[in-house]
């Protein structure tokens, strides 16, 4: 019975042993690693220049292209509104038998346009010539 205990005790001894000498790597790689970050603290100046310098140059690609996207939906849009005043010319004359004196006739009667006459998105004015076909002035 004597040696059962010995022997509990020097397994005890050994597994602690074991234990300490993988606590001491362990400290040992975590010491090696604090020292190779020692060096290295983050992001250089130069580096953020250059990724400032890139967003720059996308940005000048970019900008030119959005603001011409928008100038092409308003001319589009003013020409689906020049559209939109000939068809309800035609209605009229189907309706009337006549073509409009003037332009406010057809713009300002709500069976034609129940939302109110449509807007030159550029800025220009809608007018009627003498064919019966709209115009813009943008």
């Amino acid at each position: 019975m004597l040696k059962k205990q010995v022997s509990v005790q020097k397994s005890g001894l050994f597994l602690d042993e074991e234990k300490g000498a993988r606590w001491k790597r362990n400290r040992q790689r975590i010491e090696q690693k604090g020292t190779a970050m020692k060096g290295k603290r983050g992001i250089t100046l130069v580096e953020l220049l250059i990724v400032v310098m890139i967003l720059g140059a996308l940005a000048a690609i970019a900008l030119p292209r959005i603001s011409q996207s928008a100038s092409n939906a308003r001319q589009r849009a003013c020409d689906t509104n020049i559209s939109l005043i000939n068809s309800a010319i035609e209605m009229y004359y189907v309706d009337t038998g006549s073509y409009p004196a003037a332009l406010t006739n057809v713009t300002n009667n709500t069976t034609y346009f129940p939302d109110g006459a449509p807007v030159c998105p550029l800025g220009g004015t809608y007018t009627m010539n003498a064919n019966h076909r709209v115009t813009c002035n943008h």
